[in-house]
């Protein structure tokens, strides 16, 4: 605060600058506030700051109090600088003795003893005289050293001031007052519980779906109701419009947008009567943890600080305005019916046929049902429900003519059951030609491989033919890549089913249908 600054033009500009700070999302606690208020004020005040910080809690006062508490201090130093006012004005007017003869105009006795007097000789001396006796009987005269108003000579007369703190006794270079702490602060403190709302006017179409991004409106605001979900009608807040008017704000909702990315919900716009157009308050988006880039005319917005979800790109229009096109989500309730009932009744009794069903309505076997007409179109469900798949030719089957030709192997699920060694698998190889079946126990699927190479090693050792091929389905056990390498390694061809294909590996299939 300045020396020249009065308290009223002060808090106004220290308001002004909580505002602008505030739309760039600092906060700053109440306490802190109160203290830059106390610190940053002129040395006038700083006899009523130390009152205040000595018989009030700064963790509890409000910023109203305190200046309810500086206006009449104000007000008093105003009426002590009139009285020196006009005591410097009495100093320059004639004695209380002349004072006397020239009174009021209604004694009339004066006027009436008062005759002119003749300038005499000793009159200049009579004036130095009467200068005497007006500073003898208490006429102050400013000081010519330290323009104050006091009696005899100055205390301060032949001593250095200080252009710094505008004090006696010493020069600039050995003064000790450190300069004024500046306020750093950014709590925004509402008097009267408004928000602002700036927009720039322009003739342009009315459009519902286009919403400007605006720095300076403090929150999301429109005045179209059928676009807000939620809408809670207890909110008791006052818009303060460019214009300076208040204006009531009926209502807070929730906006839904559809995205590329589903749904977003906009919470906490404001629904405001009389408004021209739909406002995005970029204050309120950083809040809830977007991030908004301007520059080469054009803002981006961001979902995370790392900057890789681009929610939206705005381009700038011709009137200098950041316009988003928003598409709202619309919330449909759908109603089902029934055209025709013949089809209903039918999914009713289990997809029957019709004519079951005609039967059961023409003998009066069913209470309720009604006349059953002709099937115009074929069931989906039944027509898949009826749908088979055509054997396999037994002419292209092939069966090998020696030992160990062909292996057919399959391993069985898990069973709900473990056995003493704690074993839920079994694994099987079939000879094609011998329909000789080995079959291995086992915990873990992945020792299939391990099984096979003893497997392989046994059988071949005992009777002396090679495996030459090995039929399996396209399970992991059989297609990993150490398995598919040492069937490469050893010679070995493999023949696997085709997906959703069991009847290609029907031995196995049959041989673990019996077990199971």
């Amino acid at each position: 605060m300045q020396e020249d600054d009065s308290l009223s033009d002060y808090i106004t500009k220290l308001l002004e600058l909580v505002n602008h700070m505030k739309a760039y999302g600092e906060e700053t606690a109440n306490r802190r506030i109160v203290q830059k208020l106390l610190i940053s004020l002129s040395r006038e005040y700083d006899s009523i700051a130390e009152v205040i910080e000595e018989t009030n809690d700064t963790e509890t006062i409000s910023v109203q109090e305190v200046m309810g508490s500086l206006k009449p201090h104000e007000q008093r130093l105003q009426r002590h600088t009139e009285k020196l006012t006009e005591k410097e004005f009495s100093s320059l007017s004639v004695s209380p003795r002349d004072q006397s003869n020239t009174g009021q105009s209604g004694c009339s006795k004066s006027k009436k003893n008062w005759k002119p007097q003749k300038w005499k000789k000793g009159d200049a001396k009579s004036k130095n005289n009467s200068k005497k006796e007006n500073e003898a009987e208490g006429a102050k005269v400013p000081c010519k050293t330290c323009d104050k108003l006091h009696y005899g000579a100055c205390w301060f007369k032949g001593k250095p001031k200080c252009y710094k703190c505008d004090r006696f006794g010493h020069i600039a270079k050995d003064c000790r007052d450190k300069p004024a702490q500046t306020a750093n602060y950014t709590a925004h403190k509402e008097e009267e519980g408004t928000m602002f709302y700036a927009c720039h006017s322009a003739a342009v179409v009315q459009n519902n779906d286009v919403w400007y991004v605006d720095s300076v409106c403090s929150n999301h605001m429109t005045t179209h109701e059928s676009l807000l979900v939620n809408i809670d009608t207890n909110v008791i807040a006052k818009i303060k419009m460019g214009t300076g008017d208040l204006v009531q704000a009926t209502g807070k909702g929730t906006l839904v947008i559809d995205t590329k990315f589903g749904p977003r919900y906009i919470k906490e716009v404001m629904l405001v009567p009389g408004l021209d157009e739909n406002l995005l308050s970029v204050g309120q988006m950083v809040e809830h943890g977007y991030f908004l880039f301007f520059g080469k005319s054009i803002v981006e917005i961001f979902d995370y600080s790392s900057m890789e979800h681009l929610v939206a790109k705005v381009p700038m229009t011709g009137n200098r305005c950041f316009s988003l096109s928003l598409k709202y989500v619309t919330f449909v309730a759908m109603k089902a019916t029934v055209e025709d009932s013949t089809w209903c009744w039918h999914k009713r009794f289990g997809h029957l046929n019709m004519q079951r069903l005609r039967l059961l309505q023409q003998q009066e076997m069913v209470y309720g049902l009604p006349e059953i007409g002709s099937a115009e179109r074929i069931c989906q469900g039944c027509a898949m429900g009826k749908a088979h798949r055509e054997s396999f030719g037994k002419e292209k089957t092939w069966r090998a003519s020696e030992p160990l030709e062909l292996i057919h192997s399959d391993v069985c699920r898990p069973m709900q059951i473990t056995t003493i060694g704690g074993n839920r698998y079994f694994l099987t190889f079939i000879d094609d030609c011998t329909r000789m079946c080995w079959v291995y126990f086992m915990q873990y699927k992945y020792e299939v491989f391990g099984i096979f190479k003893k497997f392989k090693a046994m059988v071949e050792l005992q009777s002396g033919y090679k495996i030459k091929r090995l039929r399996s389905e396209r399970g992991g056990e059989y297609t990993s890549l150490e398995f598919l390498k040492f069937c490469e390694d050893v010679g070995m061809e493999r023949q696997l089913a085709m997906a959703y294909s069991p009847q290609q590996n029907g031995v196995a299939e049959r041989k673990k249908q019996n077990y199971c």
